[in-house]
């Protein structure tokens, strides 16, 4: 292994390079020459057959001084000493943004080891574990470090197996923490009880913006405990993913019924679910004549059959009223953030932002063009801290 000298490295990184080696793994090798000689800051190293022992070599980059911010691991070899060698450079890490895990074989000490760090590290906001097969133990320590995380914002445990004694142990965790805003859970077997137990950590979690419970089997019963957790005043969520749950007329029914009440969701999608029919799709349509919030509102088709066209035409005109509001109250927000920038008050600005955000679900490049202002205004933010 050979020392990476330090000329050309961006200055935050020089004073530490001369420590650096330069591991034997050359997909590593070439990601981190890019990140010294070209002030990357995104390692992309999916699928470079990364061990243990070059996990080493990277979590020792990391703590001399390499500044990632996004961290693309997703299936690679490594085990438990992989993973817990990278855990501990996180502990103290502060440049990290995101980081995906997609596709890990580390077990459960690999994952304490991860939950440790998240306990402690104060840049993380994004973490992917979708196709870990998380057993019992391992989620349990994952859930347990979230009411000590302050950055974490979102979490992607999809495909993993959870059922609904996972989704009861990561809401317990959930309904103490309060800065996640985005929860992946698609794919996990749950049921109707799965969803209650989530929903009810709604209740006193109410920074969560975001929850995707696609392609699980939540049905009737599971769109009757979201509902009712949508019709409390303190829940904000602003997007919901019930695609796929085998979800009925009964499910629509209490849907529609939350939907009359609730003045935060603008994002409803329960595509895939056949046994919904006219009864069920007139409901909603109703609903919407009282709804002035929901923007975006997907149905897919019923098994056999098509919506009425009268009803398809109701909705779609309720929801096109509900977009051009948005679309207001999006420009008087962002006019509204951009004022408050001028003021150097940037947390303001950045809730302002986040607003805009939410209300722009149905319009994907204004809400990605949105969240970029909300990260550069954060930035601007931490930079005067």
């Amino acid at each position: 292994m050979h020392r990476i000298p330090s000329h050309g490295l961006p200055s935050t990184q020089a004073a530490a390079a001369d420590f650096w080696e330069r591991p034997e793994n050359p997909d590593l090798r070439r990601a981190l020459d890019a990140l010294r000689d070209n002030g990357e800051d995104e390692l992309e190293l999916a699928d470079k057959a990364m061990n243990d022992a070059d996990m080493a070599d990277l979590a020792a980059a990391l703590r001399q001084g390499a500044e990632v911010h996004t961290l693309d691991l997703s299936n690679n070899p490594f085990d438990d000493s992989g993973l817990a060698a990278l855990a501990d450079a996180l502990r103290d890490n502060r440049s990290l943004v995101t980081l995906r895990l997609n596709d890990c074989q580390a077990g459960l000490a690999g994952m304490q080891a991860l939950a440790a760090a998240l306990r402690t590290n104060g840049s993380l906001c994004t973490l992917e574990l979708q196709r870990c097969w998380l057993g019992p133990a391992a989620l349990a320590a994952l859930a347990t470090a979230l009411p000590s995380n302050i950055t974490l914002v979102a979490l992607d445990l999809s495909d993993n197996g959870l059922e609904d004694a996972g989704a009861a142990v990561l809401a317990a965790g959930l309904a103490r923490n309060h800065n996640l805003d985005r929860l992946f859970m698609r794919h996990n077997r749950l049921t109707g009880l799965g969803a209650e137990a989530l929903g009810e950590a709604l209740l006193t979690h109410p920074a969560l913006q975001k929850l995707d419970l696609a392609y699980n089997q939540v049905g009737d019963a599971g769109a009757r405990a979201l509902s009712s957790t949508l019709q409390q005043a303190q829940v904000t969520l602003t997007s919901l993913n019930l695609n796929e749950n085998r979800i009925g007329d009964t499910g629509a029914f209490h849907l529609a019924s939350a939907l009359v009440d609730n003045c935060c969701l603008t994002e409803l999608q329960l595509e895939g679910n056949p046994l919904l029919s006219n009864a069920g799709a007139r409901a909603l349509a109703e609903a919407l004549r009282h709804n002035n919030q929901l923007t975006n509102l997907k149905l897919g088709q019923p098994r056999d059959s098509r919506f009425d066209d009268h009803i398809l035409a109701a909705i779609s005109a309720d929801i096109n009223r509900n977009r051009n509001s948005a679309d207001e109250q999006m420009k008087d927000l962002v006019l509204r953030a951009s004022g408050l920038c001028q003021e150097s008050a940037f947390q303001q600005a950045s809730a302002c932002y986040r607003q805009a955000a939410n209300l722009m679900h149905f319009d994907s490049a204004r809400f990605a063009r949105i969240l970029v202002s909300q990260a550069l205004i954060e930035m601007s933010e931490s930079g005067l801290d």
